[in-house]
This record gives structure tokens, sequence and C-alpha cells, in this order.
């Protein structure tokens, strides 16, 4: 597993499963965007999700994630814009979004709250949240090796590194407890994803 994780080889399983899912966070997210939006992704990692954005006619995109190398990576093969921050950094320099993109990135966040309200404070006045998460209520584990690491081990999609799990009920009141509305709330095989509003 670390191999696939960390190494990330081109055409590789890991890499068409991933590119899978993210065309399936696009798919969920498109209705929502204007090509002219300012959107913003957080916690973006290498920007595979940006690249699919920019392909298909955004670009007005930025990305931020803590890591040197997501960084380096998202600039060298994806060519999209990451910035080397967080979220809790003071971000005002980048202004107001129309979009925020959280794909993959709640279950990490330590203080929710708090990272929500900075989120809101982004977002342009209508803007939009789009959030994807694992469902708790809907893991699954399988053999192949054609799906992502964490569906081909037990217990895997509660690794050490995920603080917070969800179910569709608690992402929602965690959005309506920060002031968001709900657009659309969908469930696929052990993800949630979520369209909100302020």
């Amino acid at each position: 597993i670390k191999s696939k994780v960390f190494k990330k080889e081109k055409n590789s399983n890991y890499e068409k499963e991933m590119f899978k899912r993210l065309k399936y966070s696009f798919v969920c997210l498109k209705k929502y965007l204007k090509k002219d939006y300012r959107i913003l992704d957080s916690g973006c990692y290498t920007g595979e999700l940006m690249k699919i954005l920019k392909d298909n006619g955004y670009s007005n995109l930025i990305g931020v994630d803590p890591s040197d190398y997501a960084v380096k990576v998202a600039k060298e093969r994806y060519e999209v814009k990451v910035i080397k921050a967080s979220i809790f950094d003071d971000l005002d320099y980048l202004g107001k979004f129309d979009f925020i993109i959280i794909n993959h990135v709640l279950e990490h966040i330590k203080n929710l709250n708090e990272f929500l309200q900075k989120v809101k404070g982004m977002l342009n006045y209508g803007g939009n949240l789009y959030i994807e998460t694992p469902d708790a209520d809907n893991f699954f584990i399988s053999q192949s090796n054609k799906y992502l690491p964490e569906h081909q081990e037990a217990f895997q999609q509660f690794s050490v590194e995920h603080i917070n799990f969800f179910t569709k009920k608690s992402t929602n009141n965690l959005l309506s407890i920060n002031g968001f509305d709900k657009l659309r709330l969908q469930s696929r095989v052990s993800v949630i994803a979520i369209v909100s509003s302020i």
C-alpha cells in the first residue's frame, strides 16, 4: 500500500482509481459551477481535481495545500497554481471565492467549526461549498486491486489520519450549525458528496 500511495506511478491502478473518484467529484460539482467562477480547492494535494477542472474550461483556479511535495507536483505535473498554506493561515490576500472545494479533507481537520467558519469567510455572498468525505455508514472492502488501497484492507478507512467520521446526517448537521444551506446531498459507495451555500 505504501508504494501505491507515495510513489503514484503514472498509469498505475492507484492513479486510475483516483482519477475515477475525482471524475465522480467533478460530475457532482459541475452543475453548480460557472466558467467565470473563482474556485478554491482547499487541501487539493497535488491538484488532480484542479487539472480536471482546468481541462473542462475552468481557469480561475487556486489550490491550497500544506505539503511542499504536493505544491511541487501540482506545478510540474498538472500545471495548476497551488499555494503552500492551510485554510487556517491568513489568506485574506487571496480575496473571496464563488466556489470552494473540500475534497476528502474534512475527516483530517481537528477543529471543524473553526475550519468551516474560515471557509465561510472566504466565500462570496451566495457562494457554494463542495464537500466530499468518506461515509461511515457505507464503507466497503474488496480484495480486488482495482480499488483504492483504503478499500483493500479491513478498517483502512479508519485511518489514523482520519480523526473525524461522517454520515449524511452528521455532515448536514455540521454544515447547518455553521450557517450553510444544503443544496444537494448524495451518497455513493463509501463517499458522501454535499453542495451547500451561504
